[in-house]
């Protein structure tokens, strides 16, 4: 470690080490949502100008209530939710 590293602590916006863990899991959630929110604008403006006649919400709810559509779904929550929280290990 360098002297100039020495002398600025770590970071830490919070007393309590737990609460930064927090912070880390709402900032990635948060990247998260923003980057998913940002690509499904992106594939809906594309999918309406390429198929002015598809009808996405109605193609969306029939997936939905797929029975392979849904284990997917659920083994992906799994590992999402795996991976926001591995912060606290």
């Amino acid at each position: 470690m360098t002297d100039a590293a020495k002398l600025v602590p770590s970071y830490s916006s919070f007393d309590d080490p737990i609460n930064d863990k927090l912070l880390g899991i709402v900032i990635s959630l948060s990247s998260e949502v923003w980057t998913l929110s940002h690509r499904l604008h992106l594939v809906e403006e594309i999918l309406q100008e390429k198929s002015p006649a598809f009808d996405l919400q109605k193609e969306i709810e029939s997936k939905t209530h797929e029975e392979k559509f849904q284990k997917d779904s659920e083994k992906k929550l799994e590992e999402f939710i795996a991976r926001v929280l591995r912060v606290l290990d």
